[in-house]
C-alpha cells in the first residue's frame, strides 16, 4: 500500500449513492480497507483536489482520529438520503464515531464535518461544493492550492481535508506524506532502533500497513510523538515506529508515565512541585539528568513547564 492513506464515506453495498441498509454491509477487516466508509491509498480525483488544513496539529490528529473511527465502525454506513444520521448518533458523544452502536449512515461531506466537530471546530452543515469555504470561514483552516499539496500526496499531512474543485468528493489524509516534515528534519532528534528488526508503519498502531523493517542500529530523524508513536523518518520513507524499540542518540528524547507524578522544580522529592503529571502521559526529556541518593531524576518538559521528574516513574 502507499505510505499515503485516505479515508472517506464511498458508496453503499450496491456501489450507489442511496438504498440498502443502514450500517456497513460491506465491511470484512479492521481497519476497513473495503466497506462503505473506509481507508484507502492516496489517489488523484478526476475534478482534481484542493487541500484543507486546520491550523493546529491537535485539530489535524483528532480530524483524522475520528475518520478512522468512521472507517472502522461497522454501524456508520453511506446513504445520501440518511446521510445526517451518523451526525444525530454520534452527537452525544461529543462527534467521536467510535461510539456510536446503531446503525446509521453518512455521506462524504457529513462524515468529513463530524470530524470537524469532534476536533472541536465549530462550523456549520455542509455539502461539497460548498466545504471548502465553510471551513476557510471558520478560521481555523488554510486553503492550500499548490500543485506539491493537490497533485502529490508527498506534502500532506495526517488531518488534511481532500476536496474536489467542483462539486464531487471529499476525504481525509489519514498518514503523512514522505516530504510533509521536510522543513523541520533539520531540528529533529536522532533515534536508534534497539530491537532486532522493528517495523515501521503508516499510522501509529500495529493496526497500520508496514512500511519497511528496520534493523538493530539503523536510525530515525523525528520530534513528535503520538500514543507512543514516534514520528519519523529513516531511509528516505517517513512513517511511525514504536517508541518501545527506539533510544534517543541526539537532542531531546521522549517517555512516558507510568503512574501519576509530580513534576518538581529541583532532583528530589524534597523540592516543590510545579504540577501533577497524569499516568501515561508522554513527556519531553530535556537530556539532562541527576541522581539523588539511588534514584534518577530526569528534567523534563510538560504542558508548557519544565521540571524535574523521578525514573521510578518513567519508561
Amino acid at each position: 500500500m502507499s505510505a499515503v492513506m485516505v479515508g472517506s464515506a464511498r458508496h453503499n453495498e450496491f456501489g450507489d449513492i442511496s438504498g440498502g441498509k443502514p450500517g456497513d454491509q460491506l465491511q470484512a477487516s479492521t481497519p476497513d480497507y473495503s466497506g462503505e466508509c473506509s481507508m484507502q491509498e492516496w489517489y488523484m480525483h478526476p475534478l482534481g483536489w484542493v487541500v484543507v488544513r486546520a491550523k493546529t496539529e491537535e485539530q489535524r490528529q483528532k480530524i483524522a482520529q475520528d475518520m478512522e473511527y468512521i472507517c472502522n465502525n461497522p454501524n456508520i454506513g453511506y446513504d445520501q438520503p440518511r446521510d445526517q444520521s451518523l451526525y444525530k448518533a454520534a452527537k452525544p458523544y461529543g462527534f467521536n464515531a467510535s461510539c456510536v452502536d446503531t446503525p446509521c449512515d453518512t455521506d462524504c461531506a457529513r462524515a468529513v464535518r463530524v470530524c470537524v466537530l469532534y476536533a472541536g471546530i465549530d462550523c456549520p452543515d455542509f455539502y461539497t461544493a460548498t466545504e471548502v469555504n465553510v471551513l476557510k470561514s471558520t478560521g481555523q483552516f488554510d486553503v492550500l492550492t499548490e500543485s506539491k499539496y493537490t497533485d502529490s500526496p508527498d506534502y500532506l499531512l495526517r488531518g488534511d481535508i481532500l476536496v474536489t474543485r467542483a462539486k464531487g468528493h471529499t476525504v481525509v489524509v489519514l498518514s503523512d506524506g514522505q516530504y510533509a516534515h521536510k522543513d523541520a528534519q533539520k531540528d529533529a532528534d536522532i533515534y536508534e532502533i534497539t530491537g532486532n528488526t522493528v517495523n515501521m508503519r503508516t499510522g501509529p498502531s500495529t493496526d497500520w500497513p508496514v512500511l519497511q523493517v528496520l534493523k538493530k542500529g539503523e536510525q530515525v530523524k523525528g520530534s513528535s510523538v503520538k500514543d507512543g508513536w514516534l514520528q519519523g523518518e529513516a531511509k528516505g520513507i517517513w512513517g511511525y515506529v514504536s517508541l518501545k524499540f527506539l533510544q534517543a542518540v541526539s537532542g531531546q528524547g521522549f517517555a512516558i508515565t507510568t503512574g501519576k507524578v509530580h513534576m518538581r522544580t529541583g532532583a528530589g522529592i524534597k523540592n516543590k512541585s510545579l504540577c501533577t503529571v497524569p499516568k501515561g502521559t508522554e513527556i519531553i526529556l530535556t537530556g539532562e539528568k541527576r541522581k539523588v541518593l539511588l534514584t534518577t531524576w530526569y528534567k523534563t518538559k510538560y504542558n508548557g513547564k519544565t521540571g524535574w521528574i523521578s525514573g521510578k516513574y518513567l519508561t
